[in-house]
């Protein structure tokens, strides 16, 4: 941010509270009770100013997404001095800790972008790689089985994470979910560890 001009920063800075606006009001509101009007009001911004950013509803969507993947790398490079094992877990734990308050919001947004018509690439696609990249680290030092690709062991990995949200869907709940990834992961690793 110290090397952005000060145009630069306002619209960085307008891009997130427009974000953060569409995420809240998804919340209160629901994705499809939500307007443009609604964004813009609760973010001060113009429509124009809206759209320059964001063409349609859904691509807000797919900025909180790419908002999401892009906090969870952050906290990979700050585990960097702990082991891949530790680094994954922490991960798909911030994951679901994030999830829990946008139940809701997290569903539609997986839905956009991991089943969308428009073909644009998932921003989790990010993710799912620099998880391979720990899987395949943490093999080649033999604190996991090579007996499986580092790409099923990632996606036996995120099934915990897409299992547990799908358990929430179904049930209606989310008391205990980081508690169930917990588990779900301790199991799944202990399993693939040498």
């Amino acid at each position: 941010m110290e090397n952005m001009t000060r145009r630069e920063r306002k619209k960085l800075m307008t891009h997130s509270k427009m974000l953060r606006s569409a995420k809240h009001l998804f919340r209160e509101k629901g994705y499809e009770y939500t307007s443009i009007e609604d964004i813009t009001e609760r973010a001060d911004v113009s429509k124009s100013t809206l759209f320059k950013h964001f063409p349609n509803k859904e691509s807000l969507l797919i900025g909180l997404a790419d908002e999401e993947v892009t906090d969870v790398l952050e906290l990979l490079e700050t585990l960097e001095d702990e082991d891949e094992i530790t680094q994954i877990k922490s991960v798909l734990l911030r994951l679901i800790e994030d999830s829990i308050p946008y139940l809701r919001v997290t569903g539609r947004v997986l839905f956009t972008t991991l089943i969308n018509k428009n073909n644009i690439q998932s921003p989790f696609k990010a993710l799912r790689d620099a998880i391979q990249e720990r899987i395949c680290s943490a093999q080649e030092k033999g604190d996991l089985t090579t007996q499986y690709s580092a790409e099923q062991i990632g996606v036996s990995l995120m099934s915990c994470y897409y299992g547990v949200l799908f358990k929430w869907f179904e049930e209606g709940g989310e008391p205990g979910a980081k508690e169930e990834v917990d588990v779900a992961l301790d199991i799944l690793l202990s399993s693939l560890k040498k």
